[in-house]
């Protein structure tokens, strides 16, 4: 009797295993058949996407020029508060990077 119990769980287990590769043909059947979908949908919404992030990428090149305009002219205006800020930045982003550090 436990020989029987025992073929008939391994035999459970075969149509089991049957039925998952059966299922993980159909899965990678339907991968195959919608990756074209998937990548129709892709170049879609890059295309959809592209213009609208030019755009931006462009407003903010534009906002840098205006600020740099806008700092050339307070350059102009006051050199030296200029040097003096300029030279404060540079001591922030020196000790940002950790350069000037005694070794």
């Amino acid at each position: 009797m436990p020989e029987d119990t025992l073929d008939s769980k391994v035999e459970a287990l075969e149509r089991e295993l049957s039925r998952l590769r059966d299922e993980l043909a159909s899965v990678a059947q339907h991968t195959r058949d919608s990756a074209p979908e998937a990548e129709d949908a892709v170049r879609e919404a890059d295309n959809d996407t592209r213009p609208h992030i030019e755009r931006e990428v462009q407003a903010a090149v534009e906002a840098g020029k205006r600020a740099l305009h806008k700092l050339d002219e307070m350059a102009e205006k006051r050199p030296t508060g200029s040097l003096i800020v300029a030279f404060i930045v540079g001591l922030i982003v020196a000790r940002f990077l950790g350069l000037g550090r005694s070794r």
